[in-house]
């Protein structure tokens, strides 16, 4: 592989845990399309899935980064060293993956400006269902893994449910959530496909403490508060609790989200991006439009 580097230079605004990951998806698929080695920055994430408290750490936390070599190489922008925007090829979201494979620059450092995230790139690529084959290469880290086989161990059989609604609820893009994750219709929906008395463990960010409580009187119900380890955790670090859930999740008979996602049953028809809105589409196809005319 020839000695040039790519790099997607972090926003001011940011992000959560899943968002991270759908960006390092989308630089590692760009340094694969473009045959450049990745330069990966360490985590910054938002406080607010964290009682209010941002993080800095390296992905090691949460995954084992080295295992997504299997995909591409990369180095940690730590090896790296230092990064000089006035040096290098800089490229906005304007600029589309394509446009830039000829680039002979060294280094070419993609910013984009109007947008935070990177991860609408991972589009470009959808046809080489590149996607998939990262979650695949994904490994939970050694603390990830320590945690979440405690809690599988003692639960042995058991379903799991990942309800999402703090952040959703009232949205438009988002109908249905309130109606749909209330107890009544979870219960209605779980009689489907589990059996009354059965183990069912809930990962939410529902910040009510008997929120799921009328669901005890039909399911056997686990929470991270079942778990000493996992509260002590949820206060200082709640995407590690996150990461050790999924880890849950990925081991549980049943699995079911709140949104529509490939290998999972879900309680919404959609994804967690949410539906696109008419106010939407009509934006869209006017930029689409006016790109066509050349008129901006």
């Amino acid at each position: 592989m020839p000695n040039k580097y790519l790099y997607h230079a972090p926003k001011d605004h940011l992000v959560g845990l899943l968002h991270q990951r759908k960006n390092l998806f989308a630089l590692l698929m760009e340094a694969k399309y473009l045959n450049r080695i990745a330069i990966i920055s360490s985590l910054h994430l938002n406080g607010k899935h964290n009682n209010g408290r941002s993080i800095r750490c390296t992905w090691d936390r949460y995954i084992v980064l080295d295992s997504l070599k299997a995909f591409h190489p990369f180095v940690t922008l730590a090896d790296f060293g230092n990064i000089d925007i006035n040096n290098c090829e800089l490229v906005d979201e304007n600029t589309k993956p394509i446009d830039i494979i000829n680039n002979d620059s060294s280094l070419i450092v993609r910013k984009h400006r109007k947008y935070p995230n990177y991860y609408r790139l991972i589009g470009y690529f959808s046809h080489n269902n590149w996607k998939k084959t990262l979650i695949n290469f994904i490994e939970p880290s050694e603390q990830v893994l320590k945690y979440s086989i405690l809690a599988i161990k003692k639960m042995k059989n058991y379903h799991c449910l990942h309800i999402r609604r703090g952040d959703k609820l009232g949205l438009k893009q988002y109908p249905g959530v309130d109606k749909h994750t209330s107890p009544e219709s979870i219960k209605r929906y779980l009689l489907k496909h589990i059996s009354k008395g059965d183990k069912l463990y809930i990962m939410s960010n529902e910040k009510g403490l008997n929120y799921f409580k009328p669901l005890e009187d039909t399911f056997n119900l686990v929470t991270y508060q079942d778990f000493p380890e996992f509260d002590t955790i949820s206060k200082s670090d709640n995407y590690l609790l996150f990461s050790i859930e999924n880890e849950i999740m990925n081991n549980a008979i049943t699995k079911v989200r709140t949104f529509k996602e490939d290998g999972y049953l879900s309680l919404l028809n959609y994804p967690s991006t949410g539906v696109e809105l008419l106010s939407s589409r009509i934006r869209r196809r006017l930029v689409l439009i006016l790109r066509k005319l050349d008129i901006r």
